[in-house]
């Protein structure tokens, strides 16, 4: 979210001119108001209606500069959404807008990564580049500039430093060049797969095209049985730590794999059901009956398909690791995540609009994983993949060495093939290009609270995230008023973490929860969001789906423009 000013740097050198609007000089016109976007030796330069002009003197520095300018306006409200180095960014009329500081305002420089703390008379426990830290209920908060009170640092707070910001062993927050750790000893946990680095992995007949496993070569051990690289088999590594949306085209090719309400993320009905898609036998019965009572979680983007498009990514793609989060192997999961696919020529040219065998892209959305482990024909990556006998498509096996493996939903797969959720798939891989993109803003988030919930624990899954999609940090306000980070499902076997399941869960200890529970949410990109009173009650009314029971948190993450 940072605005550059560097190209308009250059094109603004002119000599300062001594008129009421010194840009008419430089064949710029006069601003009618006053709000600053950038200031060089003419003076100060603002933004209207697309067009650079000139603050007139006559303004005299009454406004506050609009430092979003000129690629976002300023607020007119002040209610901040995010925060990062260029300042506070609020949400208005669907667009990021810079909120401009009031003089004297009463900042809270810590967001988002910390609060500030409420106490005026916290101590000062270490000051850095950033500014005074304090500590309150165990965790690390800001301290304003008019709350200052030093002392000496306590020798029972244990403190670790990272990217100049406070961090303490119980609330870590991470660089993001961390490594991630060996795993930890695996005996006996893989079966049929081959063991490596502590991790299960796929393995193939390097004397054949197109093997699944050793069966035909010796097995286990034989001569031309070969062992995938471990990097393939872990969570992957590629340093996509809270990064903006990469929206750049990759090439790949993709299979399907039917529909399933138990992906790996525990999304459940959840972008299964919606499509127009003639669904049957429990589909049907479940799909219905969902639709109706969450008729906005079966909405589709105006112009767009997206329900009933859902994709498996390779495994070491579904589940990540972020130097940034806690956790020291897989502690990112891309679910959630948003994706545009076009089917392609086998050369991977575009299909133009009316050339036979053209069809519309699909936005779809990550449920499910691809483990390389139980997938090594197609969901290992570049350099291990065993697809041979797809040497037709120039991007087809194997794939390039920055794409992915995208197993997509029958839905999907036949938009892409005939244009219908009901039409035919003539083939059962086809080429295609992807990117990832924003996630559409289609009401709020829900969660699906799972059975058993109390005040001493209980676990779910958040869908229908706006903007990145996925999210990375997840905490639920205890009955002290502390937030109290939950955790993926731990209930999971590590020498597999490709097979993670999504739901969050309150840690061990935790609690009491009294009703109602207000949570937090931090996307992939770092924005964060407050739901209060998130959850109302541990119990699912008498008329819900049994077993699926979502939860409307009332709010969503702002809508992120979709690239063209």
């Amino acid at each position: 979210m940072k605005v550059s000013f560097a190209l308009l740097a250059a094109g603004l050198t002119y000599k300062t001119v001594s008129a009421a609007c010194f840009s008419e000089a430089s064949g710029y016109g006069c601003c009618k108001g006053c709000d600053v976007a950038y200031t060089d030796d003419s003076g100060d330069w603002g933004v209207e209606n697309g067009e650079w002009c000139g603050i007139p003197d006559s303004c005299n520095g009454s406004t506050a500069t609009c430092w979003s300018l000129p690629d976002f306006p300023c607020c007119t409200g002040k209610d901040i959404v995010y925060s990062d180095g260029s300042g506070d960014w609020g949400f208005e009329n669907g667009s990021w807008c810079g909120i401009v500081p009031d003089s004297g305002s009463d900042t809270c420089w810590s967001l988002p990564e910390y609060p500030c703390c409420t106490d005026s008379n916290t101590p000062v426990m270490e000051e850095d580049t950033l500014g005074k830290w304090g500590i309150e209920n165990g965790s690390w908060c800001g301290i304003k500039a008019d709350n200052q009170v030093t002392t000496k640092p306590s020798s029972t707070t244990t403190k670790t430093k990272t990217s100049n910001t406070p961090a303490t062993t119980t609330d870590s927050y991470y660089n993001k060049n961390r490594k991630q750790s060996p795993y930890p000893d695996a005996k006996d946990s893989c079966g049929s797969w081959a063991l490596i680095d502590n991790v299960c992995c796929a393995e193939y007949c390097d004397n054949e095209d197109s093997t699944q496993g050793c069966g035909t070569c010796g097995g286990h051990g034989s001569a031309h049985c070969k062992v995938v690289d471990s990097f393939a088999c872990r969570s992957g590594d590629r340093g996509y730590d809270f990064h903006e949306i990469p929206t750049e085209f990759h090439y790949s090719r993709s299979t399907h794999f039917g529909l399933t309400f138990g992906g790996a993320c525990g999304f459940g009905l959840y972008q299964v059901c919606g499509s127009d898609h003639n669904y049957t036998g429990e589909f049907a019965t479940l799909c219905t009956a969902f639709c109706r009572a969450y008729p906005t979680l079966c909405k589709d983007p105006v112009g767009r398909s997206y329900r009933g498009n859902f994709a498996a990514p390779q495994g070491n793609y579904y589940t990540q690791f972020w130097g940034s989060l806690e956790g020291d192997q897989d502690n990112y999961l891309s679910c959630g995540e948003c994706f545009e696919v076009y089917k392609t020529k086998e050369d991977g040219s575009d299909y133009k609009p009316g050339e036979e065998g053209y069809q519309p892209p699909v936005l779809l959305s990550v449920i499910d994983s691809c483990p390389c482990s139980a997938n090594g024909k197609w969901c290992c990556g570049s350099e291990w993949d065993q697809c041979q006998e797809v040497n037709n498509f120039k991007y087809g096996c194997p794939v390039p060495k920055d794409s992915i493996h995208l197993d997509l939903s029958d839905i999907a797969m036949a938009r892409l093939q005939s244009g219908s959720s009901n039409g035919h798939m003539e083939a059962g891989v086809i080429p295609n290009k992807y990117r990832r993109v924003p996630c559409p803003r289609l009401g709020n988030m829900y969660i699906w609270l799972r059975k058993d919930a109390g005040p001493y624990w209980f676990s779910f899954s958040v869908v229908n995230s706006a903007g990145y999609g996925a999210i990375a940090v997840l905490e639920a306000k205890d009955d002290e008023g502390n937030w109290i980070k939950m955790q993926r499902d731990p209930n999971y076997t590590m020498a597999r973490p490709q097979e993670r399941y999504g739901v969050w869960a309150t840690p061990q200890g935790a609690g009491p929860f009294n009703l109602p529970v207000d949570i937090r949410l931090t996307d992939g990109s770092g924005v964060v969001v407050v739901a209060e009173k998130a959850i109302k009650s541990f119990t699912p009314p008498a008329d819900s789906i049994e077993g699926y029971y979502y939860i409307d948190i009332g709010t969503n993450f702002p809508e992120i423009p979709f690239p063209e």
